[in-house]
Parts: structure tokens; C-alpha cells; sequence
């Protein structure tokens, strides 16, 4: 029996002993749930402020695109119209140049035309100059040929008196 009661003894520490372990789980699970509660509420709360600090910072970066999405627009027309309008001031310049050049070198056609005419009529005035030249020569020579026919002959001629050929 002794033994009997020391394991009766025994038991019922066990008994108490497990009644403690249950309270004491059943706090932890109290405190537990409170933590969850807790930690579900830091959660939502920092959730809202990152949503809240998205919002401002996506709106900040929209509003950012926009002006520098105006701003390249307004640039690439400032710098549009500033190629337009050097494009169109050296397509004067170049047509001015273009018209100088072309009036100089009808100016230097038209001068050299009217030289080269001359030229051809002084070459053509030459051209007859010179047939008129070969052509008096040709009857010069001629002239020579008969004036030295005649010289020969009358030397021929003296000759045979002179050895009373004749």
C-alpha cells in the first residue's frame, strides 16, 4: 500500500502538474493570438503606408514624366525650327551662289563664243589670205619657169652665134 500511495501521491502531483502545463498553454495560446493580432494589424499598417508612400511616389514620377515628356517636346521643336530655318537660309545662300556662278559662267560662254568667232573669221580671213598667196605664187612660178625658158633660150641662143652655129 505504501506504494500504493506514493504512486497515488505521484499521480495526482502528474494531475496537477499536467493542469499547470494546460493553463500555462493555454495562456501561451492567448498570447499568441494577441501577438498574431498584433503582428496582423503592424502588417496591415505598414501595407497602408507603403501603399500610401507608392501612391505619393508614383504620382511624383508621373508627374516628373510628364513635364520632362513636355519639355523634350518643346526642345525638339525649338531645335525643329532651328534646323528649318538654317536649312532654308543656306538653301537661299546656295541658290544665290548657284545663280552668281551661273550668270559668270554664261557671262565667260558668251565672252569666249564671241572670241571664238573672231577667231574662226580671222582664221577663215587667213584661210583665203593664204589660198590667194599659194595661188599668186603658183602663177609667179610659173612666170619664173617662162622667165628662165627665156634666158636659157637667149643664152642658147648668143651661144650658138658665138660658135656660128647659126
Amino acid at each position: 500500500m505504501v506504494w500504493e500511495m506514493a504512486m497515488e501521491s505521484g499521480v495526482g502531483k502528474l494531475e496537477s502538474d499536467v493542469r499547470q502545463i494546460r493553463e500555462d498553454v493555454a495562456e501561451i495560446k492567448l498570447s499568441l493570438h494577441h501577438l498574431n493580432s498584433k503582428i496582423e494589424a503592424s502588417a496591415r499598417e505598414t501595407n497602408t503606408r507603403i501603399d500610401a508612400w507608392d501612391e505619393k511616389w508614383i504620382g511624383r514620377i508621373d508627374a516628373v514624366d510628364v513635364k520632362l515628356t513636355a519639355r523634350i517636346d518643346a526642345v525638339e521643336e525649338t531645335l525643329t525650327s532651328r534646323i528649318d530655318a538654317v536649312g532654308a537660309k543656306l538653301t537661299a545662300q546656295i541658290d544665290a551662289v548657284e545663280e552668281k556662278l551661273t550668270s559668270r559662267i554664261d557671262a565667260v560662254d558668251t565672252k569666249l563664243t564671241a572670241r571664238m568667232d573672231r577667231f574662226d573669221a580671222k582664221l577663215g580671213d587667213l584661210t583665203v589670205g593664204m589660198e590667194r598667196a599659194f595661188a599668186d605664187l603658183k602663177v609667179g612660178r610659173a612666170l619664173d619657169r617662162v622667165w628662165w625658158l627665156l634666158m636659157c633660150a637667149a643664152l642658147l641662143g648668143v651661144m650658138a652665134h658665138a660658135m656660128k652655129w647659126i
